[in-house]
């Protein structure tokens, strides 16, 4: 199944997935697991989430991915990896608990526990840094 959603006429998201469950209370499962696209205002890909299995929760408007759950900020090269993180639609922020590792292109890596970013993955704070590393200019 595929979902678009645009604004003025330029597609914004895309939602894909192999099997999707609809339940009574408008919830829904996506068993075998389910890629996000975003797009920017010019109908180019930003970035994408992608999760070995979903939730969405109708009423609150939040998506939850479980088990390999990666984001990629196709623009700055980000990619963001953790066992379970949450969409939240209405506020277009991504946010988790858990456990997550960050790699920027220019080779840092973040590892912490809990942390929030808007959708696109450009702007994050993260809640308990760990275990980190910047690579030093020169450092081989």
């Amino acid at each position: 199944m595929e979902v678009f959603r645009s604004d003025s006429a330029v597609v914004r998201i895309k939602l894909t997935a192999a099997k999707q469950l609809v339940f009574k209370s408008q919830d829904m499962e996506f068993p075998e697991g389910i890629l996000i696209h975003f797009y920017d205002t010019n109908g180019a890909l930003s970035s994408t989430i992608k999760a070995n299995k979903a939730y969405y929760s109708f009423k609150d408007k939040l998506y939850r991915g479980e088990g390999d759950v990666r984001v990629h900020n196709i623009e700055k090269g980000n990619k963001l990896n953790s066992e379970e993180l949450f969409w939240d639609e209405r506020k277009e922020i991504i946010f988790t608990e858990k456990f997550v590792t960050v790699e920027k292109d220019d080779g840092t890596i973040i590892n912490a526990t809990g942390m929030e970013a808007d959708q696109g993955f450009n702007e994050y704070t993260f809640h308990k840094v760990e275990r980190s590393r910047v690579p030093i200019p020169g450092e081989e």
